[in-house]
């Protein structure tokens, strides 16, 4: 596959694992994309804690107002208009106070919630590239090793077409030895002879167009001289009865050739 199709490979498996991540991860949505309800519920929330201070502290007053009354230190279980105006206004105070802390703290903790999400998937991408470049590291390693087996696989069978060769060179079967040519015509002749055919010099001869007196000399030579025929004037004779006989008796008259032949065979094989 070679290194950039390791690299694709590991691109593709990288980018699958953000994607995963990214479809199964739900970040908190920053503050200036929330919508309008949301931010105004917010607003809301914190505005009702400083509502809640401000009528804690006015009832509070009054309530010790009337308290006093009850136990005889103050004459009047109302506050003078005076004391009542500044209890309002260290009431507003604090709810204003309070306001404003509860709008700081919960959106320091939007913040904190979002970086601390955001880490996590940032450690998350981290680790899931780690394995991946362990992944790219086990590809390579498989790669390597199926180049091997291949380069090896040619190696044995390169090896084995040698060796197939050197033994088809030496176990291969000599040839057999040919007939010498004037053996295979004469036993031509006792073919044609035997046959009840015309084997006469002129006949063959003439009939013949490779045939000259001279090779049907030849031939009817290796016969006399093999006592499987004699010539009688101008005719010549057949002395055995069947050419089966006919044909072994020339090759026995043949055999100093064959025997040569097989010689030169037990050699080649040795």
């Amino acid at each position: 596959m070679g290194r950039r199709g390791t690299s694709f490979v590991a691109s593709a498996l990288h980018d699958r694992e953000i994607m995963n991540i990214q479809r199964n991860f739900v970040s908190p949505e920053p503050i200036h994309s929330q919508n309008r309800a949301s931010v105004l519920a917010t607003w809301q929330e914190n505005a009702g804690g400083g509502i809640g201070i401000f009528t804690f502290v006015v009832g509070m007053r009054v309530l010790l107002q009337i308290i006093g009354a009850a136990l005889g230190f103050v004459e009047s279980p109302l506050p003078s208009l005076e004391n009542m105006q500044l209890w309002l206004m260290i009431a507003a105070v604090l709810g204003i106070i309070l306001f404003g802390v509860l709008m700081i703290v919960r959106s320091s903790l939007d913040e904190l919630v979002q970086y601390g999400e955001w880490q996590a998937m940032a450690a998350e991408i981290e680790e899931l590239e780690q394995q991946v470049s362990e992944l790219e590291t086990e590809l390579e390693a498989v790669q390597l090793s199926h180049q091997n087996a291949i380069d090896s696989l040619a190696d044995a069978r390169r090896a084995l077409h040698q060796n197939m060769a050197v033994a088809s060179t030496k176990y291969r079967a000599p040839e057999q030895p040919t007939e010498p040519p004037v053996q295979r015509d004469a036993r031509w002749l006792l073919k044609l002879a035997y046959g009840g055919s015309k084997w006469g010099r002129d006949y063959i001869v003439k009939t013949y167009d490779d045939w000259t007196p001279t090779r049907w000399t030849a031939a009817r030579n290796i016969l006399e001289e093999a006592r499987i025929a004699r010539t009688v004037g101008n005719r010549t004779e057949l002395l055995y009865g069947d050419e089966a006989t006919a044909a072994t008796a020339l090759s026995a008259h043949c055999q100093p050739n064959s025997s040569q032949f097989q010689s030169e065979t037990e050699l080649v094989q040795r």
